[in-house]
């Protein structure tokens, strides 16, 4: 429970368990039996069944037995079953980016043997989705960096030699995975940064060609400043600051012919709050955000769906910034 994150699907941890070769589903059952109410609490929602850790607390109990008793941290990660339970893991390594308090922490650098062990084999699992795979790789290349994994370093670099691997992940996870592949001390893993760069921002700007896509190219060129053309930059800006300006102005007088798309509008006031007067610029912003409980502080990215991109490069803003990334290159 504690490597898949504290709460999981049903069939999630029977996978997990049923993974090792000492359990049988007996066990499992019998388990759950015993636990459900005290540490754990079983619930359904929808068709599916959930497990959860009955409270915090729980969680806190299981990461000093595990800081305590490496042994059980040593078997856990042997025997892992994906790739999440890995990086769950290394969430409270207190070098991890993602690490938020030492109080909290597990030192991990004695275990570096078993964490390579357990990625590379779990990175291999042909379980593991387009979606989920660039923050998997950005995980393990942080991994790889922090802890001197040279095996772990090339298995990364040899899948972002393919083409076509990072267009279908998650924005953030693509974003993260531009500045850890820029930024990693392996110069082998530097060498793919070009390639990494256009497929990744040819995702963050094309992908979705709805409005909401206008917004979130603006986002990202700006969280990825120091990797975009300064003109590209100003180029979506423009665009997305009039298309912000219209929206605005509809929520304010509306229109008897057209209606406001709820994710765009969503979108729309992520791109706004960018701005430190956004509250001058688009008066009334501010207002929309409070009343829906919105917080752009920490820039975190709206849930995506599940609808696949198409990597055409056929509009007038990915032929500009393609041709920018081709002269750089050049």
């Amino acid at each position: 429970m504690f490597s898949l994150g504290g709460d999981s699907l049903l069939e999630e941890i029977r996978e997990a368990l049923l993974h090792r070769a000492d359990w049988d589903v007996s066990q499992v059952r019998r388990s759950l039996q015993i636990l459900d109410g005290t540490f754990i609490k079983v619930y359904h929602e929808q068709s599916h069944q959930y497990v959860e850790f009955s409270n915090p607390s729980v969680n806190d109990f299981v990461i000093r037995k595990m800081r305590d008793e490496t042994g059980l941290l040593r078997n856990v990660l042997l025997n892992a079953h994906s790739f999440d339970q890995v990086a769950n893991i290394w969430f409270y390594h207190p070098d991890a980016n993602t690490c938020a308090s030492n109080y909290f922490s597990i030192d991990l650098r004695h275990l570096s043997c078993e964490i390579e062990k357990s990625a590379l084999s779990t990175l291999e699992a042909s379980n593991i989705s387009a979606r989920k795979l660039v923050g998997h790789l950005a995980t393990a290349l942080e991994i790889s960096d922090k802890l001197g994994l040279t095996r772990l370093g090339e298995h990364v670099a040899t899948y972002l030699s393919k083409q076509g691997c990072i267009y279908g992940g998650q924005h953030e996870d693509i974003a993260y995975l531009i500045r850890k592949v820029a930024d990693s001390p392996n110069a082998h893993i530097r060498k793919h940064h070009k390639a990494v760069l256009m497929e990744g921002l040819t995702a963050l700007f094309n992908r979705d060609r709805r409005n909401k896509g206008l917004f979130i190219a603006a986002i990202y060129a700006h969280r990825l400043a120091e990797f975009v053309d300064e003109r590209v930059l100003h180029d979506i800006d423009d665009q997305a600051a009039a298309r912000a300006d219209h929206l605005m102005e509809l929520q304010e007088f509306g229109s008897p012919d057209e209606e406001i798309d709820d994710e765009e509008l969503v979108s729309a006031l992520e791109y706004m709050s960018i701005f430190s007067n956004f509250h001058d610029r688009w008066p009334g912003a501010g207002e929309i955000m409070d009343d829906r409980g919105l917080n752009f502080g920490d820039y975190s990215d709206e849930e995506e769906g599940d609808e696949e991109g198409d990597p055409k490069w056929t509009d007038g803003l990915i032929y500009t910034i393609m041709s920018f990334l081709k002269r750089a290159d050049d």
